[in-house]
């Protein structure tokens, strides 16, 4: 039996690593610090509705205001499987030093988000369709803006 032993090892290591890749843990770190992990299994989604971030996975939904989250963290690549209607933005200039126009996001105000290539929320306005958008207090940098499901890349100098 001896023998067989270390084969039973490199076999239980290889179910692990396939389980592991199965499966990312999710963590969210919300403004008020109370930072929660979700497992996600291969079966498990994520999504966005106009002003939530929802991991679903099984019977468990956990929904986040993405006005409270600061960051979202991956212990491994998730694979997007799928991409519904998102509107097409168009910033206007970019790069922009104090103030940026958006535009293609359909009628009335939104809810428009800048983050950080980190990932942390660097601002929080509404916007209306081809109105401008102050962002004289951002640094300069490369950001990522968000209207509903829609992101454009924003270079701000």
């Amino acid at each position: 039996m001896k023998r067989y032993k270390p084969l039973v090892i490199a076999t239980l290591l290889c179910l692990a690593a396939l389980q592991a890749a199965a499966q990312a843990v999710v963590t969210v770190v919300p403004r008020n610090g109370d930072t929660q992990e979700i497992v996600l299994s291969a079966d498990g989604q994520i999504y966005f509705t106009s002003d939530h971030m929802v991991i679903a996975d099984g019977n468990a939904n956990n929904s986040f205001a993405m006005a409270d989250v600061q960051k979202v963290l991956f212990s491994a690549p998730v694979k997007i499987t799928r991409v519904d209607n998102i509107p097409e933005l168009t910033l206007a200039p970019n790069p922009a030093a104090d103030r940026v126009t958006v535009s293609g996001i359909g009628q009335g105000a939104h809810p428009l988000w800048v983050y950080s290539l980190s990932g942390a929320t660097a601002m929080q306005t509404t916007c209306t369709d081809g109105q401008p958008v102050d962002i004289s207090q951002l640094p300069r940098g490369i950001y990522l803006l968000r209207v509903g499901p829609a992101v454009a890349k924003l270079i701000k100098y």
